[in-house]
């Protein structure tokens, strides 16, 4: 039976495009939210691109995947992982620029930064799905998925992945809340 590398990594990136899309609404509406909560909802933001994104989703690919694939007559004719590693540390910058302008409390520097992070991130799980993981799934052995995927539920139980899927789609359900009483406002 083949084993699919890419499912799960392909999964987190739907939750993690979930959040960019909310983000990008966040700011597109940020003069209809309170700076208060536009501050704390941002800081559940850096939380999430922290221990989800960074933590546990990049843990995967950096510590994981990309390691296999880095072994020599893996990739023969292409290797993304240096691209994909800088942009793993571009997408830190951002978070460090969102960070630095909440603790400022600055408005308009946080939400560059936040569509900065959006822009990159969605650019950057665009080339994953389309170019890497497919890149991955053909060149790895079956030994090499299974070691994978070994290695995979081994991060999971120690990240307590379970948990912190519910702590992550709940946030989602809060900030579409907020953008729905944004929107109940502006039709009033």
């Amino acid at each position: 039976m083949e084993t699919n590398i890419s499912k799960e990594l392909v999964r987190e990136h739907q939750l993690i495009k979930t959040i960019l899309r909310l983000t990008r609404e966040l700011v597109a509406n940020a003069y209809q939210i309170s700076d208060e909560q536009l501050y704390k909802t941002s800081g559940e933001l850096v939380k999430f691109v922290e221990e989800f994104v960074d933590d546990y989703h990049h843990s995967k690919e950096e510590n994981i995947l990309f390691a296999e694939l880095s072994e020599p007559g893996v990739l023969q004719h292409c290797n993304p992982i240096g691209q994909m590693l800088y942009e793993h540390e571009t997408g830190r910058e951002h978070l460090n620029g969102i960070k630095s302008a909440i603790t400022k409390k600055c408005i308009e520097a946080l939400k560059i930064s936040l569509i900065g992070y959006c822009d990159l991130l969605e650019q950057h799980i665009f080339k994953e799905d389309n170019i890497l993981y497919p890149m991955a799934e053909n060149n790895l052995t079956g030994e090499r998925k299974q070691a994978i995927q070994l290695a995979y539920r081994q991060l999971e139980k120690s990240k307590e992945s379970a948990v912190l899927w519910a702590k992550y789609e709940k946030l989602v359900e809060e900030i579409r809340g907020i953008i729905a009483q944004v929107s109940i406002l502006r039709v009033k």
